[in-house]
């Protein structure tokens, strides 16, 4: 099911998922799926993972960067943040992504095709914490948001300048385990997997639901005609 995030004049839109029962399943390995749909140049996607301010904090997160997408990560004393080099992604196309870590190294596919694999190196052993999943551009212990347009990480630990993701997110999965649900289900025993709903939502809209952007905008001149297109754009 697709929830729309930041849906006309919505200022800020989230969903939170405590997973804190699945940390087992999840401390060495997860393949994390879902499409994406934006036109917004950067933004704070997704975040998974335990964000306190210790050492010991693991986390991963898919974020948009001028258009590329990045994930950053820290597997307690290991950092690090990675872009895909060339395609752009806020297209305002559906985009299938899945953020997947496997033994040593955390990899992003991107419409089944791999953009990178990175190793993961700590210093020693370091089991990834699984608390909290977070869309939107919600994570743990959050600081003031500035709100912009561009973001450049500089340090995997500060949040303090994300963007709110405005967008569609749909069908979210953990694996063959788990199927996160914004919005629950009216018959749960006609998901073939495990769901799980959010513990605190607010803001969302449910469906895939474009902008009405000629009326916010008023692009069109010289009494021309402006038609709304599928997503938040218009001709």
């Amino acid at each position: 099911m697709a929830a729309t995030f930041r849906h006309n004049s919505t200022e800020t839109s989230s969903a939170i998922f405590d997973l804190s029962l699945y940390q087992p399943i999840f401390s060495t390995s997860f393949d994390l799926s879902f499409f994406i749909r934006s036109r917004q140049s950067s933004s704070l996607i997704m975040f998974f993972g335990e964000y306190i301010g210790s050492l010991a904090d693991t986390f991963v997160t898919l974020e948009l960067e001028n258009g590329h997408l990045g994930v950053r990560m820290k597997f307690c004393d290991f950092e690090n943040y990675s872009l895909t080099n060339s395609d752009i992604y806020n297209n305002g196309e559906q985009h299938l992504v899945s953020v997947q870590m496997r033994g040593n190294s955390v990899k992003l596919t991107v419409d089944n095709v791999l953009q990178f694999e990175k190793p993961i190196t700590p210093s020693s052993t370091c089991n990834f914490n699984s608390n909290y999943l977070m869309f939107g551009g919600e994570y743990p212990s959050a600081t003031r948001r500035k709100r912009r347009e561009t973001i450049t990480v500089t340090d995997v630990k500060d949040f303090s300048s994300v963007v709110s993701y405005k967008g569609t997110i749909q069908d979210v999965r953990l694996g063959n385990s788990l199927s996160v649900q914004f919005y629950d289900l009216s018959d749960p025993s006609s998901s073939l997997l495990q769901t799980v709903s959010a513990a605190n939502q607010s803001g969302l809209t449910e469906g895939e639901i474009s902008d009405p952007v000629c009326d916010h905008l008023s692009p069109c001149e010289n009494n021309s005609t402006c038609q709304d297109v599928f997503f938040n754009d218009y001709r």
